[in-house]
């Protein structure tokens, strides 16, 4: 299977936590409706999943490619995050039965995820979708934004900005923004040249975006984390 740029906009949405203690706040990230078998699960970065509570929400994008919002716990009753031991990813499991509307053609096929271990070239263009500040999301028109880069290491182990411990990750050239947390990180199989459309196989998604890391100097690069630890857990 292979997705256009365009077509990955349906397999994302927006995460919206609003702050208890502020009328307008809201903690933003990106998630990826994946499915296997005859399952369905939403697929986001641990320190995304933990910021939930009973009032998330998530943005998605209707037939008309409007936005429309759905309550969390509207996905399934019982809101359980699974998470990872060591890394930043967690899953939570949909409810099918009761969401077939808004998970028909929305959802990634399993063989679509690259579990091998192996990371891509260097010389592959990756395409990162999610929701920088909130944007593309917090309006009429549902509009994820894009960026492409391409890996910039092999695994690494760095220490996690959110709970301080030691992970494993792999970086790109270009850093990320808050927003992006929880997003996929796909080659999309093809590759545009000018005007020339290189197509050189199906779309993979190899991670979860994690975030920044960045020092005094004002390098920035992103991190992110490899798909694969989503089976440790599944």
């Amino acid at each position: 299977m292979q997705l256009k740029r365009e077509g990955a906009f349906r397999v994302v949405c927006n995460i919206r936590t609003p702050l208890i203690d502020s009328e307008n706040a809201e903690k933003v990230g990106t998630g990826i409706f994946i499915s296997k078998d005859l399952r369905a699960i939403l697929v986001t970065a641990a320190h995304i999943a933990n910021e939930t509570n009973d009032r998330t929400y998530i943005v998605f994008c209707d037939s008309e490619n409007n936005s429309s919002k759905k309550e969390l716990k509207s996905l399934n009753e019982s809101v359980v995050w699974h998470y990872h031991p060591t890394a930043d990813i967690c899953y939570m499991e949909l409810d099918v039965s009761k969401n077939m509307d808004l998970l028909s053609n929305r959802c990634l096929p399993f063989e679509n995820i690259d579990l091998s271990g192996k990371l891509p070239s260097r010389d592959t263009e990756l395409t990162c979708v999610g929701f920088p500040k909130g944007l593309g999301a917090n309006g009429a028109k549902y509009s994820p934004f894009t960026f492409r880069s391409f890996v910039s290491s092999g695994l690494v182990s760095l220490i996690r900005e959110d709970t301080k411990t030691e992970s494993e990750f792999f970086c790109l050239e270009n850093p990320s923004v808050g927003g992006y947390s929880g997003g996929p990180v796909f080659d999309m199989g093809y590759q545009t040249i000018g005007t020339l459309i290189a197509n050189h196989g199906d779309t993979k998604l190899y991670g979860i975006m994690h975030g920044t890391i960045s020092d005094v100097t004002g390098g920035k690069i992103a991190a992110v984390t490899p798909i694969y630890f989503l089976k440790d857990i599944l």
